[in-house]
């Protein structure tokens, strides 16, 4: 991989991409600055004062008050050197870890190295994660955990020749190997039995390709209440919790997982909050409360959220501080805020017990769903709303 192609983002991902997006000049990826100064450092044991790294990410926080999700010197230097602690990490484990060994509810590599797919199938660098597509390199890891960019229509012709061609396609070549599994069997009986596992991998492999393929569909459940219907959970064991807007939400970046610098850099551009639980100096919870566009990656697209309404996303409460309650008591704090015609509301999982419990007890209920269909490699989105549901928990 030698080249880099900014433009296209998370919202993209696995989108087929073809004109003039690939006409433009791409960038050499050695030449961009945070990849080189990585490599001089990890490669050459050059000290991080001494390539350009610090001069480029100064004269970004004296343009627009934040670099590399910074607000100064102070922040960028600690994070270099945590950048170095986790390069000697994944140098002694030898490989990058995926997004799920890292905290859980992670959504495949969203927020990972993204790579798009070029003409000729040859990877192309998607402008995330530069420091560790640079660390890999410096490591000479063959494989890394990635996020999928965008497609060129070209790729989906090549893929098949260049990876199925050592495949069995012809009806006889099938048999053929079904007939050397039942002779290996060894042992009386063991053919059917071989024939049946067979066929229950088969089916197996039809349902998998079935989903994947022809029709898959998603849905999440809207909850919602009104400002001046949010009831007030336990108090929150003492945390302190505040409603901070730009930039000060700054100070979570890095400590939510779950809320990447594109996400950031949009929030930013839009009426947006965030709620944090602090002990101490530690962030214990954090969740984003904004207005406009915002993109659900489990729905694999954007919704819109009126002036008058209030999103809560990105939410992630620290695992030592789980069981408390925490999400319910911030967006409690934050309903305070609001006029009390506002309505707050999120998206959840109908399987998801524990989140619905919690927001059900602060009076929130279900008024809608949004679904995403995949047919045939189409997608088709849907949203329907109605009155307001029981609710399905034990509030007790």
């Amino acid at each position: 991989m030698t080249e880099c192609r900014y433009g296209k983002g998370q919202e993209d991902s696995g989108a087929v991409v073809g004109g003039e997006y690939w006409d433009l000049p791409a960038f050499a990826l050695q030449e961009i600055p945070k990849i080189k100064a990585c490599t001089e450092r990890w490669r050459d044991g050059v000290p991080w004062e001494a390539t350009n790294i610090f001069d480029v990410l100064l004269a970004e926080l004296e343009a627009g008050g934040v670099a590399d999700g910074c607000r100064d010197m102070d922040q960028i230097i600690a994070r270099y050197r945590r950048l170095d602690r986790q390069c000697e990490l994944v140098k002694a484990e030898g490989r990058f870890r995926c997004r799920t060994e890292v905290w859980d509810g992670a959504f495949r590599e969203r927020g990972g190295v993204r790579i798009h797919i070029g003409p000729n199938l040859e990877p192309v660098f998607g402008g995330s994660g530069h420091h560790r597509l640079a660390m890999a390199q410096v490591l000479g890891l063959e494989v890394i955990p990635a996020e999928l960019g965008v497609v060129h229509p070209q790729a989906l012709k090549n893929w098949r020749p260049r990876y199925m061609a050592d495949r069995p396609r012809t009806r006889a070549a099938l048999r053929g190997r079904l007939r050397l599994s039942a002779n290996r069997g060894g042992q009386a009986g063991s053919w059917p039995l071989r024939i049946g596992a067979g066929w229950a991998r088969t089916a197996q492999i039809f349902r998998l390709a079935f989903r994947k393929l022809i029709f898959r569909q998603i849905m999440l459940d809207r909850y919602e209440t009104r400002a001046s219907e949010s009831a007030f959970p336990a108090e929150a064991d003492g945390l302190d919790i505040r409603v901070l807007c730009k930039p000060a939400y700054r100070i979570v970046d890095g400590m939510n997982p779950h809320a990447h610098d594109d996400d950031l850099r949009h929030f930013d551009r839009q009426q947006s909050s965030c709620v944090v639980a602090l002990d101490g100096d530690r962030i214990a919870a954090s969740t984003w409360m904004t207005q406009g566009e915002v993109f659900v990656a489990e729905l694999h697209r954007t919704v819109s959220v009126p002036p008058t309404e209030h999103f809560s996303c990105r939410s992630f409460v620290d695992p030592a501080y789980r069981g408390r309650s925490l999400l319910s008591r911030m967006i409690s704090v934050y309903a305070e805020t609001l006029p009390g015609s506002d309505v707050l509301w999120g998206l959840v999982y109908p399987w998801n017990a524990a989140s619905i419990r919690s927001l059900e007890r602060i009076g929130w209920r279900c008024t809608g769903e949004y679904r995403t269909r995949f047919v045939l490699g189409r997608k088709f989105s849907s949203e329907r709303h109605f009155s307001p549901r029981p609710p399905t928990s034990d509030l007790k």
